[in-house]
C-alpha cells in the first residue's frame, strides 16, 4: 500500500506539472560509485538550473545493485558503470570513461613511460570488489592484453575508488580506478598515472531504465537532458586527460 500511495503521489506530481509547464517532485536515482561521486553531482547541478523544483535522491551501490534496485521499482532511473546484463532493462550509453593504472609516487613505474601487461603479474594489486563494473571492464581488458584475472597478484578488495586511491597513495599496491576520479590526487602529486603498454582500458557508461515502463514525467525530462547535454561532461574529460598527460610530460 506504501509503494502504492508513492506511486499515485508521482503520478499526480506529474500531472501537476504538465498542468503548470513544469518539472516538479522527486527524482530517484542509483549509480554506482564512480558516476555517483564523480559525475552526477555536475550532471543534476545543471538539470536543476532548468528544474529548479525537481529533487534528486540518490542510492549509492555497484552495478548488479543498481540493476536489482530498477526492477524492483526503488529507482526509476539508474547509471551503471557495466554492462546491463538483463533483458527487463534498457541501456543507452551517455558518456565515455576511462580506467588508468595508478601507483603510489615511489614506486619503481612512476618514472616510466609506460609498462608492459605481464609485469602487473608481479605487483600486489588492490581491486574493487566482484559484481563491480570497473573491476569487470578491468579485468576483461588485462585478459585481451595476454594477463589472466587468475594470475593477478589480487593484494586486497575495496568497496569504493576513493579507498583504492588512499591505499594506492599509502603505498600499499598498485590499482585501477576512472580518470574522472584521480584528478585531484594528480594535481597534488600523491599518485602516478602509467600508461599500460597495448592496452586502453575505456569503457561506456550507462543510463539505464525499466524495458517495462515507458518513462514520463521527471524521468523523461531527465533522459531528454542527458541526450542532449553530452557537452557538460565530455569537455570536462578532455581536461582531466590533457591535464594527466602534462603533469607526466613536466615530471620528464
Amino acid at each position: 500500500y506504501a509503494h502504492k500511495i508513492e506511486e499515485l503521489e508521482a503520478a499526480a506530481q506529474a500531472g501537476l506539472s504538465k498542468l503548470a509547464g513544469e518539472q516538479r517532485g522527486d527524482l530517484r536515482i542509483g549509480a554506482s560509485l564512480t558516476i555517483a561521486q564523480y559525475i552526477l553531482p555536475h550532471l543534476l547541478g545543471a538539470f536543476q538550473q532548468q528544474h529548479p523544483r525537481v529533487r534528486p535522491y540518490v542510492t549509492t551501490c555497484n552495478t548488479e545493485r543498481v540493476l536489482e534496485v530498477l526492477v524492483a521499482n526503488e529507482i526509476s532511473v539508474g547509471f551503471i558503470e557495466g554492462p546491463a546484463l538483463r533483458r527487463d532493462v534498457h541501456a543507452e550509453t551517455f558518456l565515455e570513461d576511462e580506467i588508468v593504472l595508478m601507483v603510489p609516487p615511489a614506486h619503481e613505474w612512476s618514472e616510466r613511460g609506460f609498462v608492459e601487461p605481464g609485469e602487473l603479474q608481479q605487483e600486489r594489486l588492490i581491486m574493487r570488489e566482484r559484481g563491480s563494473g570497473t573491476r569487470r571492464v578491468v579485468e576483461i581488458a588485462l585478459q585481451k592484453g595476454g594477463v589472466k584475472a587468475k594470475h593477478l597478484n589480487l593484494g586486497m578488495e575495496l568497496d569504493s575508488t576513493e579507498g583504492i586511491i588512499t591505499a594506492v597513495e599509502a603505498g600499499m599496491g598498485i590499482g585501477f580506478a576512472s580518470l574522472w576520479s584521480i584528478g585531484k590526487a594528480v594535481e597534488l602529486g600523491t599518485l602516478r598515472v602509467v600508461p599500460i603498454q597495448g592496452v586502453r582500458i575505456k569503457r561506456p557508461l550507462r543510463v539505464v531504465f525499466s524495458s517495462g515502463h515507458e518513462p514520463q514525467g521527471i524521468t523523461l525530462a531527465f533522459l531528454q537532458f542527458l541526450r542532449s547535454r553530452h557537452d557538460i561532461m565530455t569537455d570536462a574529460r578532455s581536461k582531466l586527460r590533457h591535464f594527466a598527460q602534462s603533469s607526466k610530460s613536466a615530471r620528464a
